[in-house]
């Protein structure tokens, strides 16, 4: 472990974007009630899980009557998507405001990693909401509704990744593509393991090995 903090400090410079991605962004204006049951049902989901979570429980943790629950939401599928949904669009503000910096195109792709490791927060949230999705979908519910958000989510890294390499920021040792798919394959996985706690998974071993690969197949150039 201690050679694993020793190369993270190693990468500090190239990987370090100078600010702390799990800094909240302010919204515009206080949420309506719909936010509010889905932030309540969101909690339920991640705590307890699809199945355990129940219109009481989620009226519960809201303060309001189970009719006002079923207003909004048909069944506990609609209430995952919706809770997917809310985190994900929670997480994407912070991953649009990385892009939106003036920075190099490594801080921008530190930035990112930092966001997908699900330490706490929207982005494990996000990672716990999107585990318990994938049940359901190999189930045969919800057909095809997580392809706008996965979508939105892979072009990040594709984006970063492309910009950097048309620079000469990057010079990476393959294709850019096959690069950034096998990246997001990586944080999906490595990402599995360390929420399921597994001794040998640390979400600091996960971002090790990430940035890791990062270097070895973009080789960024050091300022």
């Amino acid at each position: 472990m201690r050679q694993e903090r020793a190369g993270l400090d190693a990468l500090g410079e190239v990987w370090n974007t100078g600010e702390d991605p799990s800094e909240p962004i302010p919204e515009a204006a206080a949420p309506p009630r719909e936010q509010q049951l889905l932030a309540a049902a969101r909690d339920a989901v991640v705590e307890e899980g699809l199945e355990a979570t129940t219109v009481r429980a989620v009226a519960a943790r809201a303060g309001v009557s189970t009719g006002v629950v079923h207003y909004y939401f048909e069944n506990k599928d609609q209430i995952l998507l919706k809770a997917l949904r809310q985190a994900h669009d929670e997480a994407s503000r912070r991953r649009d405001a990385i892009m939106a910096e003036p920075a190099s195109s490594a801080e921008k792709l530190a930035g990112l990693i930092a966001l997908a490791v699900p330490t706490h927060g929207a982005e494990r949230d996000e990672f716990i909401l999107w585990l318990e999705y994938f049940r359901v979908a190999m189930r045969g519910r919800l057909p095809g509704a997580d392809l706008p958000m996965a979508t939105r989510f892979r072009q990040y890294f594709f984006d970063v990744i492309e910009e950097g390499a048309r620079s000469g920021e990057f010079r990476p040792t393959r294709d850019v593509n096959v690069i950034a798919e096998q990246l997001i394959g990586l944080l999906d996985g490595l990402g599995q393991v360390a929420v399921l706690d597994r001794h040998w998974m640390s979400y600091e071993r996960m971002a090790y090995l990430v940035y890791d690969f990062v270097e070895s197949t973009l080789r960024p150039q050091r300022p």
